[in-house]
């Protein structure tokens, strides 16, 4: 026992320097003064980018189930820093390259001789289903079943699904509900900005919706800017609530242009499969809920014709 009281601070300092959980140190004023080699790899952010910044300025961006900036609306870290207690909360941080990531986070009280808070540590871990993502992404390309910009399924990969789970669905009476996304005015951007952006904006989508979708969904570029996204045994009441998610977690990624952010906003069809559907009609339909979005001023989600 005597012999590990004596491994010095630097022996643990390298032990979570190395940690897969991201774990940033913030002083009294919230500016992050470490950020370990976790933190590096599930962001994307080098130790020269956010050092020195604090934690509620333009850089993670964590944001709630909502449209809601946690930092700059009710602060975790702030609240930990006033009262002491430890919290714990999931959470959107923004990736270097645009997309939103779930991530779950904690923050503790960092506390001097006379227990008074000085600074406080936060951890976070990716709970996106990325551990599968790499296996997939090789299966579908030996098959060529894959679009190389997105890295997501192409067309043929998803009308093979559709078929597959509408049999599943008829077989085994669950419920299957379908999305298909549009970038808005994703013409004008490209035109506006270039192709080399757009190229950037179709893969900050598609990774921000193969983040934030369960394991066992499924999303694949359907063509040009359309995403298509099929959701297991989802009931009715709940397509608009998973689909709302997806588009304002869109909406508050970005990319950097320049010195500028740039973000663009989707317009959404989603319904559920009935027994009587095939993927003529359900495309059918979703394509006619799509357009009937973009009708409505976009940056929406229809899952009926009702205004």
């Amino acid at each position: 026992m005597d012999s590990i009281k004596t491994i010095n601070s630097d022996f643990f300092k390298n032990i979570v320097e190395y940690l897969n959980d991201g774990v940033a140190l913030l002083d009294s004023q919230r500016k992050i003064f470490f950020w370990n080699q976790g933190a590096v790899g599930i962001t994307g952010f080098t130790k020269a980018e956010i050092l020195g910044q604090r934690c509620f300025e333009n850089i993670l961006i964590p944001s709630d189930n909502g449209d809601l900036q946690i930092c700059k609306n009710d602060c975790p870290v702030e609240k930990t820093m006033r009262d002491g207690k430890m919290r714990s909360l999931e959470a959107f941080i923004h990736h270097k390259e645009g997309y939103r990531l779930p991530v779950f986070m904690r923050i503790m009280p960092i506390t001097d001789s006379d227990q008074k808070v000085v600074g406080a540590v936060e951890t976070f871990y990716d709970t996106s289903p990325r551990v599968l993502i790499p296996q997939k992404t090789q299966e579908l390309r030996k098959m060529g079943l894959l679009d190389p910009l997105t890295e997501l399924g192409n067309k043929a990969y998803l009308e093979a699904q559709i078929i597959l789970k509408l049999e599943e669905m008829n077989k085994h009476h669950f419920s299957l509900g379908i999305l298909l996304i549009d970038i808005d005015h994703f013409n004008a951007t490209n035109e506006t900005h270039g192709t080399v952006v757009g190229d950037k904006i179709l893969r900050m989508v598609a990774r921000t919706l193969s983040n934030n979708i369960r394991f066992y969904d499924i999303v694949g570029r359907w063509a040009g800017e359309q995403y298509l996204v099929i959701i297991y045994n989802i009931q009715e009441t709940k397509l608009d609530l998973v689909s709302n998610k997806l588009r304002l977690l869109i909406s508050q990624s970005n990319i950097q242009v320049g010195t500028k952010l740039l973000s663009v906003t989707v317009s959404i069809g989603a319904t559920v499969a009935g027994l009587r559907d095939n993927t003529r009609t359900i495309m059918d339909r979703v394509d006619r809920l799509m357009r009937h979005s973009k009708k409505e001023g976009r940056n929406r989600v229809s899952t009926t014709f009702e205004d």
